[in-house]
């Protein structure tokens, strides 16, 4: 059986790519998830059939080890009384033997007595000696030729002979008397004879019952038979299926296996290519942080602090009751500012700048609106300032402290004054510094570019093509 089902088809799967190359495409775990389900519910009813059938094998094989016990039984009784019937067998030919021995023994003595008897012609010496006697007196009595007289004397002595003969055969029918057992063997025979049917009786009473046990058996095995080849058969065809089925599992774990190894191998490239981008970013950022350098180096480093201490100066100056200070705090301006423009050429104050706004400037911070803030009017009979907190922020930011009093304004200004003119140095150095080091940092930026280059064009070979570097180098 095929265990395709109709209707079942394969979704199609659209083909991924990859930078590198084609991507395996994903598993269609329905496709598969609904072959294994075909087979194993086609598996659960052979199965089901096949414990059916079983268990119909085993209601008529039960008992099995019952009967194998009796027969056993039996058995060991019919070979016992095989044994005992081939032992009085045994016995009895032996009996036989010893009888026929016997009676051949017996014939032959009296064959032999019957030979010598018929040889000697007396039955016992007495007869011998009254021959004798009778022959000693017709000697004696008798007038007797010399040859009747020589045929007497050889009688005689023949007879004479002939006495031992007597003895000996008296002594052989003792003998053959003594040895005649063969009654004794006829009776041990008899009861031999009577042991050996009794057994055999016993024999065939337990054959008999050992061939009703097995037609039993036979009886209740009928159609058996028929039952193990169809369970025979089921099996078979079960064994068919779990072999289709283990093929299409292992078809199924084989393409997940292959997809995972995709999805490995696509995430070693996109870890490469990450790797790439990160490499190319940083160092573009690297390139991008050295040129802003350079770009910056035109701007004066401080500027913000100059002009917070110069609007500091003249919030001070708002202060002071007299035009004599105001005055003096100008002329420390001007000068501070010529010799900025003999050193920088580039600082001037705010309010000799020319400007040019092409958009609306932007809302002053409060670093320059409050030290711009209208004062209150101070007269000559002000012994204390009072300052908002946010003025006071700006002192603490300058590192000056806010004059308390009219007295302060002369060491804030002086104090103010020399942080500019601390900054404006700075501002001096700083630009001396920039100019020693641009060569260094040109060269830097393009060994940066140099490289960012590489980086870009090694990314740009795995980036995907959706990329915005890719779409970049394109336009």
């Amino acid at each position: 059986m095929s265990g395709k089902r109709e209707g079942v088809q394969r979704a199609p799967v659209r083909e991924k790519t990859t930078a590198l190359g084609p991507r395996v495409p994903g598993v269609d775990k329905k496709f598969y998830d609904d072959k294994i389900e075909a087979l194993e519910a086609q598996l659960k009813t052979l199965q089901s059939k096949q414990t059916s059938v079983n268990k119909s094998v085993s209601d008529k094989t039960g008992g099995k080890d019952e009967f194998i016990r009796q027969r056993d039984v039996a058995k060991a009784a019919v070979d016992g009384l095989s044994k005992q019937v081939e032992q009085l067998e045994a016995s009895k030919n032996k009996i036989q033997e010893a009888i026929s021995s016997k009676l051949k023994q017996g014939q032959e003595q009296h064959a032999e007595l019957n030979a010598m008897t018929k040889s000697i012609g007396f039955k016992s010496e007495k007869e011998i000696d009254d021959k004798i006697s009778r022959i000693e007196y017709s000697m004696q009595t008798e007038t007797l030729d010399l040859k009747r007289e020589r045929d007497l004397i050889a009688e005689l002595s023949k007879l004479k002979q002939l006495k031992p003969q007597i003895l000996k055969l008296k002594n052989l029918k003792a003998g053959a008397t003594v040895d005649d057992s063969v009654g004794g063997l006829r009776a041990e025979l008899a009861g031999v004879q009577k042991q050996l049917s009794e057994a055999r009786d016993e024999k065939r009473k337990l054959s008999a019952a050992l061939g009703k046990i097995i037609e039993t058996r036979k009886k209740a095995m009928e159609g058996v038979s028929d039952l193990v080849g169809e369970r025979d058969d089921l099996w078979q065809t079960i064994k068919k299926i779990q072999t289709e089925l283990k093929q299409i599992k292992d078809e199924k774990f084989t393409k997940i296996r292959e997809f995972q190894a995709s999805l490995a191998k696509v995430k070693v490239e996109r870890a490469e290519r990450e790797k790439l981008e990160k490499s190319f970013k940083d160092a573009e950022a690297i390139r991008r942080k050295l040129e802003d350098e350079l770009l910056n180096e035109d701007v004066l480093p401080f500027s913000d602090q100059v002009e917070l201490a110069e609007n500091t100066i003249k919030y001070c100056t708002k202060l002071v009751p007299e035009v004599k200070t105001e005055e003096k705090k100008s002329a420390f301006v001007a000068k501070d500012v010529s010799e900025l423009k003999d050193v920088s050429k580039v600082f001037v104050s705010k309010s000799e700048r020319e400007e040019t706004f092409f958009v609306a400037p932007k809302k002053k911070t409060a670093s320059t609106v409050s030290v711009t803030a209208q004062p209150s009017t101070v007269s000559s009979s002000v012994k204390s300032f009072t300052h908002s907190l946010d003025t006071l922020g700006l002192f603490a930011t300058l590192k000056v402290d806010a004059p308390a009093a009219p007295k302060d304004l002369e060491k804030t200004i002086s104090a103010l004054t020399a942080k500019i003119a601390e900054l404006k140095q700075k501002q001096v150095d700083i630009v001396a510094d920039r100019k020693a080091k641009r060569a260094e940092k040109e060269q830097a930026l393009a060994e940066a570019t140099k490289h960012a280059e590489t980086a870009k064009a090694e990314f740009l070979k795995v980036a995907p093509a959706d990329h915005p570097a890719v779409a970049a180098a394109h336009n």
